[in-house]
């Protein structure tokens, strides 16, 4: 496979950042060829300019933020809140 799909929580505990990591070594480095050459930055700019581009931007945020949630386990979030934040910080 190219990419696979990770458990948002595994058993470290650790929450991954992302869903989804690339397997291939040659789109690995070609991604970080372009990230090096500032394609973030260029893209960054024309979604500054572009409000269609920004609401499907959101929207595919949202979507990746209710797959990850859907991937843990029920109370699983407030504990690790509670864990990261202490009781009143995650209430």
């Amino acid at each position: 496979p190219q990419v696979f799909s990770l458990d948002p929580l595994p058993a470290t505990g650790r929450i991954n950042s992302g869903l989804l990591k690339l397997t291939c070594p040659i789109l690995v480095r070609a991604v970080d060829e372009l990230e090096d050459e500032g394609l973030i930055h260029g893209f960054n700019k024309i979604v500054q300019e572009d409000p269609d581009l920004q609401s499907s931007i959101l929207e595919a945020h949202n979507t990746h933020a209710i797959a990850r949630k859907n991937g843990m386990r029920e109370g699983e979030i407030e504990s690790i809140l509670e864990t990261k934040l202490g009781q009143k910080g995650s209430s």
